[in-house]
């Protein structure tokens, strides 16, 4: 009898770490093309089309992880074990910034960060109770995050 190998899910200190690393990656690529536009409305836009555009290619590429990840040795792949496709992984991206959508509003600044505050503890606490270490955008887009080597299609 064959057994499967056990899925090793990744937690949220390895997940915090390839965040912080794609992040040094982005910003100065964000700050080199906001320079160029005018109004912090189109300059918050260009940074979530340029964020989204990088998760969505990394994520359905063939590493299925960006950088960060991939340099932390994790990968994020459907929960049926399949690589994502572009469309899924955009929504995993957008999933993953709700939270922050309370930053870009015209709140008063204390009960905008209170609001950001309480929906990333909503957000990411079901990663630190959940067997397959599942923050919410993983829940609502059908996605795991794993150690190891990726997923190959079948």
């Amino acid at each position: 009898m064959i057994r499967k190998p056990a899925i090793a899910y990744a937690g949220f200190p390895i997940r915090l770490l390839a965040v912080m690393i794609d992040t040094l990656i982005l910003f100065p690529i964000v700050d080199l093309l906001t320079m160029v536009i005018d109004g912090l409305f189109f300059q918050a836009l260009m940074n979530m089309v340029i964020a989204a555009t990088y998760y969505m290619l990394f994520l359905s590429g063939p590493w299925q992880a960006t950088p960060g990840k991939r340099i932390v040795g994790v990968f994020v792949m459907h929960q049926s074990g399949r690589p994502l496709n572009q469309r899924e992984a955009l929504q995993r991206y957008i999933g993953y910034i709700i939270p922050t959508l309370p930053l870009y509003s015209s709140l008063k600044i204390e009960t905008m960060n209170m609001v950001a505050m309480w929906l990333l503890l909503i957000w990411f606490v079901p990663m630190l109770m959940t067997k397959q270490r599942t923050a919410m955008h993983d829940i609502l887009c059908n996605t795991r995050v794993i150690v190891g080597r990726i997923a190959r299609p079948k």
